[in-house]
């Protein structure tokens, strides 16, 4: 069985005006915002100085895409921080979203998770958002997500905010039971080399590179690689799951402030794999993705955001065993 399944998103258009504390939107189409931030731009050591009362007055934007307290907030917030992904030891994005107590996290064998909130948790859970840098990640096959090819260097991740209860009003579709918005790192705090490689028994072996430069006043771009191999998982009879996978990717990020007004961000991922099924053979999977966004302010009061993405996925599935006297075979029993 061959699945091949491609989404354009619509150009979509927002203006944001806030006067006297009060944040009003006109959207045309679903925007998620990558820019949006969980908590106000505060150190460490600064959150540490706050009373009780002032931690609850923190403005949060997420929930209802508009400023407004911690404690008037109508669901559940909780950030992920690049400093949290580091020192957990997580070498994939579903295992950094395991550090969001708010969040139902189970991985079904080497290459499959089941990720949702608010219980009744399967490989198919299908009623939460999940945005990358904006760009929704879900399948329409079952409008959930593959969570295997969902793939990052997890340096360059900003932060992850996971929000658990309803929220379809402001986000659209998908939000019945939450939102979780991976934002990545612009390409200006990304400039240099850095590297990783490494190897184990359940993480064979992995290497990352990610390179950033200035190309002109204003105008960062970083391109990345990366490739894993994870081994089988092991059965509760001792036997092998003979679910191994194998995935590279690559990517690029570029930023540029063109005014003291304007911001633009384009970006693009490309990847190729192949995970081993129980049932035999083995499942392909490759896609790309694009996305483009520009920001303009108007005032200190207006905003413009423009977004347009194009995301295509195509998986290749081997043709469903049949199962004989408990072993998986490729023919039907007569």
């Amino acid at each position: 069985m061959k699945i091949s399944d491609f989404r354009c998103s619509e150009a979509v258009l927002r203006s944001r005006i806030k006067a006297s504390g009060i944040s009003g939107g006109l959207a045309l189409g679903l925007l998620a915002a990558g820019t949006a931030a969980a908590t106000a731009d505060l150190s460490p050591g600064d959150l540490k100085q706050l009373g009780f009362a002032d931690l609850m007055n923190i403005e949060v934007t997420s929930v209802s895409r508009r400023p407004e307290k911690l404690s008037q907030a109508p669901s559940a917030i909780q950030v992920i921080t690049a400093e949290d992904i580091r020192r957990s030891g997580a070498s994939s994005i579903p295992e950094a979203l395991r550090l969001a107590d708010n969040l139902d996290v189970a991985r079904k064998n080497a290459h499959d998770w089941a990720i949702t909130a608010r219980g009744f948790n399967t490989d198919l859970a299908n009623k939460l958002l999940v945005m990358i840098d904006g760009r929704t990640v879900y399948t329409p096959l079952f409008s959930g997500v593959f969570w295997e090819r969902q793939d990052y260097l997890l340096e360059d991740i900003d932060r992850i905010e996971v929000i658990s209860g309803p929220g379809g009003t402001e986000w659209g579709a998908n939000a019945v039971n939450g939102v979780i918005n991976i934002i990545t790192k612009d390409a200006r705090d990304t400039q240099g080399l850095y590297a990783e490689a490494g190897g184990g028994t359940d993480l064979r072996d992995f290497a990352g590179l990610r390179y950033g430069a200035a190309l002109a006043p204003d105008v960062y771009l970083r391109v990345y690689g990366k490739y894993f191999h994870r081994d089988d998982e092991v059965l509760a009879n001792g036997d092998s799951g003979d679910d191994a996978w194998r995935m590279g990717q690559s990517g690029f990020r570029l930023s540029a402030k063109p005014s003291a007004r304007d911001s633009l961000n384009l970006q693009g991922d490309l990847y190729n794999g192949d995970e081993n099924l129980l049932s035999g053979g083995n499942t392909g999977e490759s896609g790309h993705n694009v996305l483009g966004r520009w920001s303009h302010i108007h005032t200190n009061e207006s905003e413009t955001n423009l977004q347009v993405y194009y995301d295509r996925t195509h998986l290749t599935d081997p043709v469903p065993a049949f199962v004989i006297n408990g072993i998986p075979s490729r023919r039907p029993a007569r």
